[in-house]
């Protein structure tokens, strides 16, 4: 049997035309070939377009469907950033996370404050390494 007839019994549709893997799977796909394991979804990718980019990409965003019409080739960075446009990522950041205490304009305050670091978290209610996280750009980017 071709490998891609053994990689089309491997799924099944659903309703919003993706192709779901049945197979062994865990966030991905898997599928075997020439004795590699491959993630389903690039396996298919490589096979349809004859080459491999850094990431493929689901425009569906279900990581189980390997309709080739819904996936795309991209970086990393291409796939953040789809993510973060539609809204997908898993912790909302800044002022979108219900548990933040602070708001955009107090962090861009905060930065550029020339008080200590100790004094800025006492004045805006945020723990010490807040305001380290802060100050530094590990947070509020």
């Amino acid at each position: 049997m071709e490998p891609i007839e053994r990689f089309n019994r491997m799924w099944t549709p659903d309703a919003e035309g993706c192709h779901i893997w049945q197979g062994s799977r865990d966030r991905y796909g898997r599928f075997k070939f020439e004795g590699k394991l491959w993630l389903a979804h690039r396996w298919l990718f490589q096979h349809a377009h004859g080459y491999l980019p850094p990431e493929v990409c689901h425009a569906c965003d279900k990581g189980l469907c390997v309709n080739e019409r819904h996936l795309f080739p991209g970086t990393h960075l291409d796939n953040m950033n789809d993510r973060d446009a539609k809204r997908r990522r898993a912790a909302p950041i800044g002022e979108m996370n219900p548990n933040a205490k602070i708001t955009r304009e107090a962090a861009l305050m905060i930065r550029s404050a020339a008080m200590s670091r100790r004094d800025l978290a006492r004045r805006f209610g945020i723990s010490y390494s807040a305001v380290c996280n802060i100050k530094t750009g590990r947070s509020w980017v």
